[in-house]
């Protein structure tokens, strides 16, 4: 009975500026394929889009107000947003720089609630077994010094028992090209989907993260 409790995108060790997803009018866009899943538009905070900088030492986050959705465990001196830099299908997407070991999440969460800098979910969004495919848009620009191995990736984080007052059965699933043997370009968008023939990698769960599975 494993369900889905997140949603999100990881920008992990990328000292670059990247983009992911749809911004129409400084909004994102973004499709889930879970029970009665649809398109929705989400507004940047700020009418000329979004900068969160973290300045402390630990990981912070940031909500986008009423739309669901999170900047999220994002660590020192990475800075994450909605903006016009890079746009897609309008005028904007979520966009990401950071130094070297810089990392930055954007991510969907049920009923969530802060907690101690960053926000976790208190509720599911549904079984595992419902969740057909998922699909994102990134782009790398080829001023990028970050590994060439490296872009968005899309990871859904689980929880094995369905009770998301236990936390030590919770883990995940991570898309990454690399290990699909897809090419890395730069300068374009990129459109990936996610489904039962794709390779992912999980952690946790309960079983580690020595286990590469397909889903």
């Amino acid at each position: 009975m494993t369900k889905v409790s997140i949603l999100h995108f990881n920008l992990l060790e990328t000292p670059l500026k990247t983009s992911i997803l749809s911004i129409p009018a400084l909004a994102l866009a973004t499709l889930m394929a879970l029970p009665a899943a649809h398109a929705a538009v989400v507004t940047a905070n700020n009418p000329a889009g979004d900068s969160f900088t973290n300045t402390s030492e630990s990981n912070q986050g940031m909500a986008i107000v009423g739309s669901g959705w999170y900047y999220n465990n994002v660590r020192a001196g990475a800075n994450i947003g909605i903006d016009t830099d890079y746009p897609r299908s309008g005028n904007g997407s979520v966009s990401f720089t950071a130094p070297h070991n810089g990392k930055a999440d954007i991510e969907y969460l049920p009923g969530a609630i802060l907690l101690n800098g960053n926000y976790v979910s208190t509720t599911s969004l549904g079984l595992l077994s419902s969740l057909t495919t998922m699909s994102y848009d990134w782009y790398r620009d080829s001023v990028s010094v970050a590994d060439n191995r490296q872009h968005p990736s899309l990871r859904v984080l689980l929880d094995a028992d369905g009770n998301l007052a236990t936390v030590g059965d919770r883990g995940g699933l991570v898309f990454e090209r690399v290990y699909n043997n897809l090419g890395m370009p730069v300068d374009q968008w990129v459109s990936d989907t996610v489904s039962d023939s794709t390779f992912v990698w999980n952690f946790g769960l309960g079983v580690g993260n020595n286990f590469s599975i397909d889903t």
